[in-house]
């Protein structure tokens, strides 16, 4: 479904090994070697291996922006945003049952970061997840609950439109806030924006 976005759950305290750990730490290796053993044909491997990271190493500062950063978590179940509920993993919360709530949308799958200052010893993928999206609710009952989710594509989170509407018009969240969570390319898509709540 249009308005449907998989749940993300992160991993806490979990050590990954990131490219730059798995690149350089090898190489800090085979560079030591090469220069302390000059004995033959070990000599002739080390060159051969570091012309082997070479490449490698040109590949991925040439692959940056088309790679895709690693899941550092888990994708699991579905929330949707409706005109009137919100529904994670089949349990129905209606918007009535919202006391207060915070949004975060715009990271999207390949979506690019700091384009302009590109580090050329950082090799870890640019392009986003998708995975940095959340949502933070407090409900009537006292329930408080954080929910990670991915967006697949830059405009998933215009979905979610009669769903923020709703929550304006019952006056969980204002205007201005929706605003600022939703970057709007212009100012008619805003003047739309707001007259489509008041209707």
């Amino acid at each position: 479904m249009y308005n449907s976005f998989q749940i993300f759950i992160p991993n806490k305290n979990k050590l990954t090994i990131n490219n730059n750990t798995a690149f350089y730490i090898p190489l800090a290796v085979f560079v030591t070697l090469f220069l302390n053993i000059r004995v033959q044909p070990y000599h002739g491997i080390f060159t051969f291996i570091l012309i082997i990271f070479a490449i490698i190493y040109f590949y991925l500062g040439m692959t940056r922006t088309d790679r895709i950063k690693p899941i550092k978590g888990k994708l699991e179940g579905f929330i949707l945003f409706e005109k009137e509920y919100l529904v994670t993993n089949n349990t129905k919360i209606d918007l009535s049952e919202i006391q207060s709530v915070q949004i975060s949308v715009g990271d999207f799958i390949g979506k690019i970061y700091y384009k302009s200052n590109l580090d050329r010893l950082d090799l870890q993928p640019l392009a986003s997840n998708g995975t940095n999206n959340w949502i933070e609710y407090s409900l009537q009952n006292g329930v408080k609950n954080k929910i990670y989710f991915r967006q697949e594509y830059e405009a998933q989170h215009e979905s979610m439109y009669p769903f923020l509407r709703t929550l304006i018009q019952r006056k969980t969240i204002t205007l201005n806030d929706v605003l600022k969570i939703l970057d709007f390319e212009s100012d008619y898509n805003i003047q739309s924006f707001k007259e489509s709540v008041n209707n």
